[in-house]
């Protein structure tokens, strides 16, 4: 059975493929960069390579130059897959590293697997023959060399450009969302309150189903801005120490459709606006304000509803003292597939004897 080894930093592109592959009888190795995929090769030398360019520490050009210079290593099918360096350089890179093919990100994986069975074939029959093409050398392949990396130290300083643009934005939106927020509890201590808790929580939860970090990030920021429509109802009904008439109840409900109005026009990453319109729907379709049912309803808005039911019986409100944690813990329990998304309730379940709020409130 052939071993391909397939070097990238994108962990989610590295499954797929591999299981793609390994679905078409190859035995496959993984590394996240070329320092890995260099341990893996002593290991356990492999018959094909598909790596990345542009990787955090030895990237896939330095692994090529790497596997060419070896000379129990040079013949290995080298295939590089990448979204960041140019057309106009592949075939000068291709030549002289005896790259055999290269691919742009989103890869087609028929004609990845057909390269694939290709170079693998071309390896066994030179192999059998000996016949081994030499490459470039002398003034021709420095100079060839000298135009490459001058074209790879380019890309790596734009992704790091772009690397450091996104991690602004990052910080300015939580910038953005942090001033709501303090704007919200300037107006209602109680709702701010309840807003972090509730961000913390989320968190939590979308820790144990496994969601990536962009997507916790957008879950934290979506739950810190949750219930942002209330800064459109009079004070006096959030703060009020008895139950609410129906009439301000309604009001109370229609703040899902203003925080969606808010939020609706600005151009997050992540669906911020979804989670404030929908953390009120209920799984058997029995919330407000559209009704949804089941998983209509974004995983985010579905995670908040779970957070935001704890948060509220576990605390003060207004009108009453705490229920307290088992009383949240009942509520779930009692409505789990029915109000509540199971899944998220059985992500909350694992946590919930250790979650603390006083202890998030100190991190």
């Amino acid at each position: 059975m052939p071993i391909v080894l397939i070097v990238d930093d994108n962990s989610t592109w590295r499954e797929v493929l591999a299981a793609y592959l390994a679905g078409k009888g190859f035995s496959i190795q993984e590394a996240a960069n070329g320092e890995e995929a260099i341990q893996s090769i002593k290991e356990s030398q492999p018959d094909l390579i598909i790596s990345d360019l542009l990787m955090p520490g030895i990237d896939g050009f330095e692994l090529c130059r790497h596997v060419r210079d070896s000379e129990s290593l040079a013949d290995i099918p080298f295939i590089f897959c990448s979204g960041f360096f140019p057309e106009s350089e592949q075939k000068q890179l291709s030549e002289l590293l005896s790259v055999n093919d290269f691919f742009d990100k989103p890869v087609n994986f028929e004609l990845l697997l057909d390269a694939v069975n290709r170079n693998l074939k071309a390896t066994s029959e030179v192999d059998s023959s000996g016949v081994k093409e030499e490459g470039f050398s002398g003034a021709h392949r420095d100079l060839i060399q000298s135009n490459l990396w001058s074209a790879v130290s380019r890309e790596r300083e734009q992704r790091k450009v772009a690397e450091g643009l996104a991690h602004r934005l990052e910080l300015n939106l939580e910038g953005f969302i942090s001033s709501v927020s303090k704007a919200i509890g300037a107006r209602d201590p109680y709702t701010s309150g309840h807003q972090n808790r509730v961000a913390m929580l989320s968190v939590a939860i979308g820790k144990v189903l496994e969601l990536d970090e962009n997507r916790l990030t957008g879950l934290k920021f979506g739950a810190l801005i949750h219930d942002i429509g209330k800064i459109h109802i009079p004070a006096e009904i959030l703060s009020k120490p008895t139950a609410l008439s129906e009439i301000e109840f309604e009001m109370v409900k229609s703040h899902t459709s203003v925080g969606y109005e808010i939020l609706k026009d600005i151009d997050f990453p992540w669906p911020i606006a979804e989670m404030a319109f929908q953390h009120h729907e209920r799984f058997d379709g029995s919330g407000y304000p559209s009704g949804l049912r089941g998983d209509e309803a974004c995983l985010e808005a579905r995670i908040i509803a779970i957070a935001d039911v704890v948060e509220a019986i576990s605390s003060h409100r207004p009108f009453r003292a705490a229920l307290g944690h088992d009383k949240a813990v009942e509520e779930l329990k009692a409505n789990r597939g029915k109000l509540y998304d199971p899944e998220v309730v059985d992500a909350y379940m694992q946590i919930s004897e250790s979650f603390s709020f006083d202890e998030a409130n100190k991190q």
